[in-house]
């Protein structure tokens, strides 16, 4: 996460992250940036952090910022998937009747509304919980 945080942050240099870090000094310890390539191809790595414009601090905001949005991200890529594989559905040549048609397209707005209308949260295995996914027609 702490990865992907500071990625977030906007930071693209390479950079590799060893460990968990805790706190700013772990982190210090811990981060090393990439730069540059030696004559086998592998990461030339520098532990001189003086020019690193991210504070911990940040990377702790942007880390409880991307947790909070996980649950809505997770709604969202199961709900887009549940739409494409429905979106046979909308073919004009379909041999669906128009009761069936109809379903379908309230399933599909039900899906749509879903990020508007759900509260999803994540159960202790990190797994989406909280939704009420409409049922396929």
């Amino acid at each position: 996460m702490i990865s992907s945080a500071i990625q977030a942050l906007g930071f693209d240099q390479g950079f590799v992250l060893t460990g968990n870090p805790t706190n700013a000094k772990e982190f210090a310890d811990s981060f090393k940036l990439v730069v540059g390539v030696d004559e086998v191809n592998s990461a030339i790595l520098s532990d001189d952090l003086s020019g690193l414009k991210i504070t911990w601090n940040e990377i702790q905001a942007k880390i409880a910022e991307l947790q909070a949005a996980e649950p809505l991200r997770l709604l969202r890529e199961k709900r887009n998937r549940l739409l494409v594989e429905s979106d046979w559905t909308g073919a004009s040549d379909t041999a669906l009747t128009s009761e069936q048609q109809s379903a379908w397209r309230l399933y599909r707005q039900h899906l749509r509304d879903l990020p508007n209308t759900a509260v999803p949260t994540l159960d202790d295995n990190g797994q989406l919980a909280g939704v009420t996914w409409p049922a396929r027609p």
